[in-house]
């Protein structure tokens, strides 16, 4: 294929010449549309003109014989057909059986015949009847009355209508040269408005080709005017601000995750190298423990990675059921009630609502089981502990408060990122995933969890799903 004709071909591909198209097909349309209706409009009115000409030729005609008798009408009929013209004109006087009585008009009419439908019509009505008809030899129609004039004698009058046909065809004619000027500069201009147009969508195209992982800084330029393709470049502009953060925040990871993962690793290699100096077997099996215990830790580091990516990108497995959230929050707080006590706390569950929500069990009671093991990891003994539920039309709202060491100001917007912890908090045993697998979680279900926090008074988790309320079950 030549590169002519894969130009040819790329051109009849790309939107500019599809819209181009488009517009002007529509624009032909319209104007074909509104020609139909006045071309249609402007032959009734030349119908009705031209009726109403004959119309009063006709009343002429019968005034006139009424008045003056058959030899007056006659006379009339030959002045009238002379000054008019033989070939434009034919008039004739008819008896009951369409005999012709008397006419003038000239050779070129032929024979031309009576209709007898409308001359029985005409002679049992005093009405005048109008029709079109063609007669050999004319390349125009012809408009025919036929008017009664006595009960043995008809009038007929027929008029080439010339002037219609004269009109309409010109009509047509200039409609035609109109169409294919209309065509051509509808496919120019709107060629040129819609390639206008889409040189910005290039610029936003040519953006994103540019786009690499080293410049992601660039942004398309937005203009004053307000327009769809402003709204496209400043969505494609905020797509790319996200992609920045999350490329950074993947970088952030993977530095937290060697940093997070070194430790670990290190225990599992000391504690292997202390198995080849150590004889003794009790000695070995806590050796050996010892590295269970890590490599656990290490896994589950890695599996709750794995679970929050999948969740975030849509690809994590759900078992849903409708499920009454107070039952999950009862076994949570059961759970840990005797952990409580042990670090002489009190664990609280003030109130709860009976709430339907329609979520996956597992991983709803592993967040309030993660919120509520926080709440007693992060609080000192003789400190308390309140879990507390209240629904709002379709909405239920799980509050888990403590009177624990909080959470500074800075540490409080960055408490839901992956592998953060607060300075404090690297002393006390954890993962740094929990709150992250929790929001992920609590989102996939199309609720919300927030924090509010004071430092060395405590914090509330609040957690915020949609459902539906069982009426009158609330349990104090």
């Amino acid at each position: 294929m030549s590169t002519r004709s894969k130009g040819i071909r790329a051109f009849k591909a790309s939107i500019v010449f599809k819209l181009s198209v488009w517009y002007a097909g529509i624009l032909v349309a319209l104007s074909l549309i509104f020609f139909i209706f006045f071309l249609s409009s402007a032959r009734r009115n030349l119908k009705k003109i031209s009726e109403d000409e004959l119309k009063d030729e006709m009343n002429e005609r019968i005034v006139l014989f009424k008045a003056e008798g058959i030899q007056s009408l006659k006379k009339a009929i030959v002045q009238d057909s002379t000054s008019f013209g033989g070939s434009n004109i034919s008039q004739s006087i008819l008896d009951p059986n369409g005999r012709i009585l008397f006419t003038y008009d000239s050779s070129e009419w032929g024979d031309f015949k009576v209709d007898p439908v409308l001359l029985k019509s005409a002679f049992n009505n005093d009405k005048i009847i109008f029709s079109i008809t063609n007669v050999p030899g004319f390349k125009h129609k012809v408009r025919v009355a036929y008017a009664r004039l006595s009960a043995d004698e008809l009038v007929r009058i027929a008029i080439v209508i010339r002037r219609e046909d004269n009109f309409l065809n010109s009509t047509k004619k200039i409609f035609i040269e109109t169409m294919i000027l209309i065509l051509i500069i509808s496919v120019i201009t709107g060629g040129l408005m819609i390639q206008h147009a889409m040189r910005r969508v290039i610029a936003v195209t040519d953006t994103a080709i540019s786009i690499s992982s080293s410049s992601l800084d660039k942004r398309v330029l937005v203009g004053q005017e307000g327009d769809e393709i402003n709204h496209l470049a400043k969505a494609f502009n905020s797509m790319l601000d996200r992609i920045q953060q999350l490329v950074k925040g993947l970088h952030e990871i993977t530095d937290n995750v060697a940093h997070d993962l070194k430790i670990p690793l290190t225990r599992i290699r000391l504690t292997a190298e202390s198995l080849i100096t150590v004889g003794k077997k009790p000695d070995i099996q806590e050796t050996a423990g010892s590295i269970i215990e890590e490599s656990d830790r290490l896994l589950e580091i890695i599996n709750t990675t794995l679970e929050i990516k999948a969740i975030e990108t849509g690809s994590a497995m759900w078992e849903l059921t409708e499920v009454d959230i107070a039952g999950i929050i009862q076994q949570a707080s059961e759970l840990f009630q005797l952990v409580a006590e042990e670090k002489s706390l009190t664990l609280q569950v003030k109130q709860l609502v009976h709430f339907y929500v329609n979520a996956d069990v597992r991983r709803l009671q592993r967040v309030f089981a993660n919120l509520i093991e926080n709440a007693v990891k992060y609080t000192l003994a003789g400190g308390t502990i309140v879990i507390n539920m209240s629904s709002s039309g379709n909405k239920v709202a799980v509050e888990i408060s403590d009177t624990g060491i909080g959470i500074s100001p800075e540490s409080l917007q960055r408490i839901f990122e992956r592998f953060y912890r607060a300075d404090k908090s690297r002393s006390i045993p954890g993962l740094g995933l929990g709150l992250s697998l929790a929001q992920s979680i609590i989102k996939a279900h199309g609720g919300i969890i927030t924090v509010k926090s004071t430092k060395g008074i405590g914090s509330t988790f609040t957690v915020i799903l949609p459902g539906r309320e069982i009426e009158g079950r609330t349990i104090q």
